[in-house]
C-alpha cells in the first residue's frame, strides 16, 4: 500500500466517523424522559383546526449512520402525543417517511386553531 492509498484510507475512516448516531431536542444534560419540560421541544402553532395542521421534516446533519428508530416524547404528561400548551391537552402524534437524512412529525388529530404545540423526539441509528 502506498503512502497516498495509506493516507485515503485514513480520511475515509476519520469520515465514518462523523456519522451520527443519535440526536434529541432534549438539551444536552438533560437525559429523555415523558414530562421533561418544554426546554429544546419542537414548537408550533396550529394553523387550522384540522388533523395534520402540524407537520415538520426533520433533517439529521449529517445523515444518520442509518435508518434510525424515531421516539417521541410530550414535555407536560406521561404520553409520546403533543402537547397543546392553549388547552393543557394531550394531541395525537404521527410520524413518516423515516430515512436516515429526515423524519417527519405531524399532528394527527383535530386542535384549535392558534393554539401552541410542543412535542420532543429522539433518533437513534446503530449498526
Amino acid at each position: 500500500m502506498t503512502l497516498l492509498a495509506l493516507g485515503a484510507a485514513a480520511v475515509g475512516a476519520g469520515l465514518q466517523l462523523t456519522v451520527r448516531y443519535y440526536q434529541k431536542t432534549f438539551p444536552y444534560a438533560v437525559a429523555p424522559e415523558q414530562s421533561g419540560g418544554i426546554t429544546g421541544a419542537l414548537v408550533n402553532v396550529a394553523a387550522t383546526s384540522a388533523a395534520g395542521s402540524i407537520s415538520f421534516r426533520v433533517y439529521t446533519s449529517p445523515a444518520m449512520l442509518a435508518t434510525p428508530t424515531l421516539v417521541t416524547y410530550n414535555p407536560v404528561f406521561s404520553d409520546a402525543n403533543w402537547w397543546d400548551a392553549n388547552a393543557n391537552a394531550s394531541r395525537l402524534v404521527g410520524t413518516a417517511e423515516i430515512t436516515n437524512e429526515s423524519f417527519r412529525i405531524l399532528m394527527n388529530t383535530a386542535t384549535t386553531a392558534g393554539a401552541q404545540h410542543f412535542i420532543h423526539y429522539t433518533v437513534e441509528s446503530e449498526l
